[in-house]
């Protein structure tokens, strides 16, 4: 699950693959913004066949609290 939230962050903000860290939080880097934190949601919603909650949304603020959120949703981290 990592890889491919990698992935989607990687070609929605075009991050290098070296930038997707834990501590990345959102606006802490322009191109994580409102727009494409949307993107993000989708793609996330898409890849891992979710319908997130706008409460979930809200939350997901970086990129631990999004592994963590998809890990309570039963997504496996590995």
């Amino acid at each position: 699950m990592r890889a491919a939230l990698q992935e989607i962050f990687v070609t929605e903000l075009g991050l290098n693959p070296e930038d997707f860290v834990d501590e990345l939080t959102y606006n802490s880097i322009p191109e994580w913004d409102s727009a494409s934190h949307m993107a993000i949601i989708l793609a996330i919603e898409e890849k891992f066949d979710l319908a997130l909650e706008s409460d979930d949304i809200v939350a997901m603020t970086s990129v631990r609290k999004i592994l963590n959120l998809l890990e309570t949703k039963g997504i496996p981290v590995g």
